[in-house]
């Protein structure tokens, strides 16, 4: 180094010339190996920048196909099990009693029931349905001596529907007989095969019959049937006292015989 100088210093241009040479050799030389140095040092330092990846292009979500719904194969609708029609029951064949007794269609029983009922009880001995019927005039025949026989006032119907079956009902009567004793539970009767005749069916066929007082249905009979005078009568009453028609009573017979077309000239009470 001392050597460089010396000849930096001298005075030969030559020397000179030549120590500024290898000056600035020594200045490159050492100006390229920091470079170097430092480009290395620096490219161990640096991370390099990554590339910026591409963002995936977004693959389109394809909308799901809608799964068609399956058409419902329409359900026939069920046929209804036919309901058997019931049996219809038969009609009742409608039978007078007095052709229900004598064709031993029923068996019967009459009984009393006072001066104004007899029970009737009826059992069917056949195999149709039946409905007899007891019409006002319908007569009841007393098995007992001394007892007035019986005479039917209002309709009545029985229905009996089966073999075997039975019924009993309370019957609207008067009594025919006049003198004799009243009917009691004990006393028994039997239907006369001839109903009421004469003014005595005219009178009972009336069709407001029914709707009168017992007092005037039973004087009215008696008074067709026993022919009493005015004060003939028997009493009706109760607890053994009783008393003949009212004079309002003898009118209201001789206008109900009258509306039957019953001759009152006939009648004594009447006269």
């Amino acid at each position: 180094m001392s050597r460089f100088w010396r000849l930096f210093s001298s005075k030969n241009a030559i020397g000179k010339v030549l120590a500024v040479l290898v000056i600035s050799s020594i200045v490159v030389a050492a100006i390229i190996g920091g470079t170097y140095y430092y480009v290395m040092t620096s490219s161990s330092m640096i991370k390099p920048t990554p590339s910026p990846t591409a963002a995936p292009t977004a693959t389109p979500t394809l909308a799901p196909t809608p799964t068609p719904k399956p058409t419902p194969t329409p359900t026939p609708p069920a046929t209804p099990t036919p309901t058997p029609a019931p049996t219809p029951t038969p009609a009742p064949t409608t039978v007078e009693l007095e052709d229900a007794v004598g064709g031993s269609l029923v068996q019967a029983t009459f009984i009393g029931e006072g001066l104004t009922r007899v029970r009737v009880t009826l059992m069917s001995t056949s195999g149709n349905a039946l409905e007899v019927v007891i019409l006002p005039g319908t007569l009841f025949e007393t098995q007992s001596a001394g007892v007035q026989n019986m005479v039917v006032t209002e309709r009545k119907e029985v229905v009996l529907m089966s073999y075997g079956s039975s019924s009993s009902v309370s019957v609207p009567g008067a009594c025919v007989n006049m003198e004799l004793d009243m009917p009691g539970e004990n006393d028994t009767f039997t239907i006369s095969s001839i109903p009421a005749t004469g003014d005595l069916a005219k009178l009972l066929s009336l069709p407001n019959f029914d709707n009168e007082t017992f007092r005037v249905q039973q004087f009215a009979i008696w008074t067709i049937t026993d022919n009493p005078t005015r004060n003939g009568y028997m009493g009706i009453g109760s607890f053994g006292f009783g008393t003949g028609p009212s004079d309002a009573e003898i009118q209201k017979i001789r206008t109900l015989l009258v509306s039957a077309g019953i001759s009152t000239d006939n009648y004594q009470a009447l006269q």
